[in-house]
């Protein structure tokens, strides 16, 4: 077997590592520890503290060893070998359409990971993957919502998780300002550039303009926490990307002597409320599950509990969450409360 993904067999060393000539090990460093690292992000493995830094480290290890054990894979030890590196391969090459759909070779971490909703829900695989699902947990499921629904849905239901994951943020810090916090949320109270400048007075006009370009979702500055995070969906597009814009904001304000770092003093509440709903008569509770990946790079799903095993019995999960995401436009902007009055309809 030789690997699929770009992102994995895009690389040499980890086509060596599947082939049997090496392994990945703590103390190794460079760009196949890198790659290792995202897609251990890929694989629901989070790396809060060091990140993705192309070092093989106590973090990496810890990922790699919970990996394994969630993969069944043996031993559980935390070295990269053939049997790891081959079923990151498969996580990621679902993710990048890389690797064909079959219920014969999925796994948790697989089947939420997978690229095409349409593919991944389509009547030949929905019956025996739902099952599989379900038999994790019959009352709850998590899954990234922009898998479901267009770019312009995602994007509108990626601001809401913004606005809730900034809110949690908040509460943690015992408060917000608009003095201290900027986020996109509250960006048309004040401009980011203002915000800046209020901060950092001797910064010119077009050095503000440039900074622009490349702006995080929500900055902190109230010495000595001086942070900024990205919120992105939790799949593999979305993780890619957010490190990538992580990686340019930093070095965006470093360019131009800002003190801001990749945030890592908030730790997210694990799931968030986002509203009720009933459907077909079954209660149904969306929440937004939430976590730090890498410092500065914070990942939600969307999270259903209820009895989701009756439910799914007469309703597509596509069609579920599509109809829940048209439902929470009922969401209130200024305080994002549910409007009580709006349910999701199902055709």
């Amino acid at each position: 077997m030789t690997l699929q993904s770009a992102l994995l067999g895009d690389s040499p060393e980890l086509v060596d590592v599947e082939a049997g000539n090496r392994t990945l090990r703590s103390g190794d460093t460079g760009d196949p520890v890198t790659r290792v690292q995202t897609a251990l992000l890929a694989a629901g493995q989070p790396l809060p503290g060091s990140g993705v830094d192309g070092n093989f480290g106590p973090e990496t290890e810890t990922a790699v060893t919970a990996f394994k054990t969630a993969q069944g894979l043996s031993p559980t030890d935390p070295v990269v070998g053939v049997d790891t590196v081959s079923a990151l391969d498969v996580v990621v090459g679902l993710a990048e359409g890389a690797v064909e759909l079959s219920s014969a070779n999925l796994s948790q971490t697989d089947l939420l990971t997978a690229s095409s909703a349409d593919l991944l829900f389509a009547s030949s695989f929905e019956d025996s993957l739902k099952n599989d699902l379900l038999q994790l947990d019959p009352n709850k499921l998590c899954f990234p919502v922009s898998e479901f629904i267009t770019s312009q849905g995602a994007a509108w239901f990626g601001f809401i998780a913004e606005a809730i994951v900034f809110r949690d943020y908040c509460a943690q810090l015992g408060g917000c300002t608009l003095a201290t916090e900027w986020s996109d949320v509250t960006g048309w109270l004040i401009g980011y550039a203002d915000f800046l400048k209020s901060h950092h007075p001797t910064l010119s006009l077009p050095t503000r303009t440039i900074l622009l370009s490349q702006r995080p979702d929500f900055l902190s500055d109230r010495p000595p926490v001086q942070e900024f995070y990205e919120v992105k969906p939790r799949s593999l597009t979305g993780i890619t990307k957010g490190l990538s814009k992580i990686a340019k904001i930093s070095a965006a304000y470093g360019l131009v002597g800002l003190p801001y770092t990749r945030g890592t003093t908030y730790k997210p509440t694990a799931e968030l409320p986002v509203a009720s709903f009933t459907v077909q008569g079954i209660a149904v509770d969306v929440r937004l599950g939430v976590r730090l990946d890498t410092p500065g790079l914070i990942t939600y799903t969307m999270c259903l509990h209820g009895d989701l095993a009756r439910l799914l019995q007469t309703v597509r999960l596509a069609a579920l969450v599509v109809a829940i995401v048209i439902a929470l436009r009922g969401l209130l902007p200024e305080t994002f409360e549910p409007n009580p009055g709006v349910q999701p309809v199902m055709a």
